[in-house]
């Protein structure tokens, strides 16, 4: 969730190795990503692109401490 709302670097398993992503600021669910020449090899050489996507989960509000509850509560509709 905080990568998805501020941005940030997460590690992505591909057929191959893990890689690096860059996670834009406000990355919305369902977003999708392309990783050129990081997909499976095609029978004409090369590879494929490999494409995510963003799969955000929110959390469990009763999971959340007070302050932070206070904090998105006080947050404008």
């Amino acid at each position: 969730l905080k990568s998805a709302l501020f941005g940030g670097k997460i590690e992505v398993e591909t057929p191959e190795k893990k890689v690096t992503l860059k996670v834009p600021t406000n990355t919305k669910n369902g977003q999708k990503f392309r990783l050129k020449e990081k997909g499976f090899p095609k029978s004409t050489g090369g590879k494929g692109d490999l494409y995510l996507v963003a799969n955000i989960t929110l959390p469990d509000v009763d999971t959340l401490d007070d302050e932070l509850k206070q904090c998105l509560e006080k947050l404008p509709e």
